[in-house]
């Protein structure tokens, strides 16, 4: 039996109810023939599930916009219901997660997410004066969300996008953070639009000041027996000490992906949802799964993600990037961060040996 991990699933496509000027997807959805379609409706969802039912031991649904949620909590609670009835004698685990602004959680929404044990990432960059330098006036709504949550015991994560703004109130970012409890973080270094590359929402130095930072702010918390989940801190770890990360951005090579518009179009990648990549339509009477990645091998997505940067052979830090992500290198190949790496992996040198030998030492106590 195959196991396919995820499924990320756009069930209102890029719609969305605030208007961020870094977002990614809105800046992909606008070179795309048609930037936003219709919320998704049954025959697609129930498509998608005979697809990758059935081929799963461990479905991981992920459902991400735009915002997810203007769907409507309807929408999702009978995706849910025709999940159940598809997935013959529970054979298949599901697992769901959104990824979500914030601004639309209310106590029906908390009630749905709990009973179905969603993980829910929300978007939050930092306080809400901070938050609302790129995302308007939603900060203090967000708050209330999160408040929501944690009265709930709603699990949820905080995903904080990373903008030279974010780096210079990082002391303020970080204690903030740990004030609240929040201890469960996804940091995402701002991508450039496609339009405008040249438009620089994170300076490459200050992103190495902010690798730094967090580093040690982590160690710090795990040595004090206070541990702080940090996600890409995490993928570090775990490639130094594995050889293999959990990210496809820390392995410098893009995995198997499979992103669905709200009509049911098939795309590689979030960051490559352009009508240049599309993989296919599975709506019924389209394309199945085999002629979806027949497509992607043709397009050697995966292949052509491997840096060929002859700079990467030699860096010193090559193992905690392996030439980075695709979507984030300039035209040359040259990933747009290579500056904050190497500070990043010459600065913490001793720490890095550190943690490298407190956790091989752990390991061999077990």
């Amino acid at each position: 039996m195959k196991k396919i991990e995820t499924v990320l699933i756009k069930p209102a496509s890029s719609l969305c109810n605030l208007d961020c000027d870094y977002c990614f997807y809105k800046d992909e959805a606008a070179h795309r023939s048609q930037a936003c379609t219709p919320v998704m409706n049954e025959e697609t969802i129930r498509s998608i599930l005979l697809n990758f039912l059935p081929a799963a031991e461990t479905l991981s649904v992920c459902f991400q916009g735009g915002e997810p949620m203007m769907a409507g909590l309807d929408w999702f609670k009978r995706f849910v219901a025709i999940a159940a009835e598809m997935n013959e004698k529970g054979k298949t685990v599901i697992n769901y997660s959104i990824q979500t602004n914030g601004t639309l959680i209310d106590q029906a929404w908390c009630d749905f997410l709990k009973e179905n044990r969603f993980l829910v990432g929300v978007s939050f960059d930092g306080f809400p004066m901070l938050h609302n330098i790129h995302r308007g006036h939603s900060g203090s709504k967000v708050l209330e969300s999160i408040r929501l949550m944690i009265r709930n015991d709603v699990q949820f994560n905080i995903v904080c996008v990373v903008t030279n703004e974010i780096v210079e109130n990082l002391p303020s970012v970080w204690n903030y953070f740990m004030e609240k409890g929040l201890i469960y973080l996804q940091f995402i270094p701002c991508m450039n639009p496609i339009q405008n590359p040249g438009k620089d929402f994170l300076d490459a130095q200050l992103y190495g000041q902010f690798l730094c930072f967090i580093f040690e702010k982590w160690y710090d918390a795990i040595i004090n027996s206070r541990p702080v989940f940090i996600r890409h801190i995490e993928n570090f770890l775990q490639i130094m000490l594995e050889g293999h990360a959990e990210q496809c951005d820390v392995n410098g090579v893009c995995s198997a992906q499979y992103v669905i518009e709200s009509d049911g179009s098939v795309y590689p990648c979030d960051f490559f949802c352009t009508d240049s990549y599309l993989l296919g339509n599975i709506n019924i009477n389209h394309d199945d799964l085999a002629q979806v990645d027949q497509r992607r091998e043709e397009l050697k997505f995966i292949e052509s993600s491997v840096s060929s940067n002859p700079e990467c052979a030699d860096c010193v830090a090559r193992v905690f990037c392996n030439g980075g992500c695709r979507r984030n290198r300039t035209s040359d190949g040259r990933f747009r961060f290579c500056e904050s790496y190497r500070f990043f992996a010459i600065r913490e040198r001793k720490l890095i040996e550190n943690v490298i030998n407190y956790y091989s030492a752990a390991i061999r106590k077990k």
